[in-house]
């Protein structure tokens, strides 16, 4: 059986703790395209990606429905910068974060992101605030697969009772729902704090 109350809390990472609200406009300026051109491809061909696609199966695929060849510098070129815009938290993230660590809430982050992601995600100062990192890319299943939840649970030795999760994405919550998660569709930093207060995690409140 789980807890009364949640005792872990897994995060997602894109939106909820990172809004890379430059993403296309930067990228379309590495390909030389306009963000609205580019938005199509990028998202079409993403989920493959996220599954485990190597990078230059992905940015190949956006390149062909863009009618642009792209080399392998190039693709490097996107694959980094796509990772460094994707792992850039916001001001209230880090805040966030930072109190879960002084209030000593075990934590980990669930992200539908490729390996190329991770492993950008793994150098940032923020990654050891977790205490375990978890990416579709690497595991090869990608939320909402009620697999994934089942892998977290099995690798931080947790029932399902015992996480509350937190996601912007309401197909993700409703399957870690379903799981037997506790689960928040993240709307903005301030229903997060409430979510925390209402499931009893000792989290002071955010910075002034």
């Amino acid at each position: 059986m789980g807890a009364e109350h949640p005792r872990v809390l897994v995060l997602d990472l894109g939106e909820v703790l990172a809004t890379p609200a430059t993403l296309l406009e930067e990228l379309g300026g590495v390909l030389g395209v306009p963000a609205a051109v580019l938005e199509g491809p990028y998202w079409a061909h993403r989920v493959a990606y996220d599954e485990g696609a190597p990078p230059e199966d992905y940015w190949a695929a956006v390149g062909r429905d863009l009618g642009l060849p792209l080399d392998e510098d190039l693709v490097r070129r996107l694959t980094a910068q796509d990772g460094a815009l994707w792992t850039r938290l916001r001001p209230d993230a880090e805040d966030l974060l930072d109190r879960l660590a002084r209030a000593r809430v075990r934590t980990a982050l669930l992200s539908n992101a490729p390996a190329s992601l991770a492993a950008v995600a793994r150098t940032q100062p923020w990654a050891s605030a977790f205490d375990r990192l978890f990416f579709s890319g690497e595991l090869g299943v990608a939320k909402p697969d009620p697999g994934i939840y089942a892998r977290v649970d099995e690798e931080l030795g947790t029932a399902p009772g015992d996480v509350l999760f937190v996601d912007d994405r309401e197909v993700n919550v409703e399957a870690a729902r379903a799981h037997g998660w506790r689960a928040h569709l993240w709307r903005d930093p301030a229903g997060v704090d409430r979510v925390l207060r209402e499931n009893l995690f000792p989290v002071e409140g955010p910075a002034a």
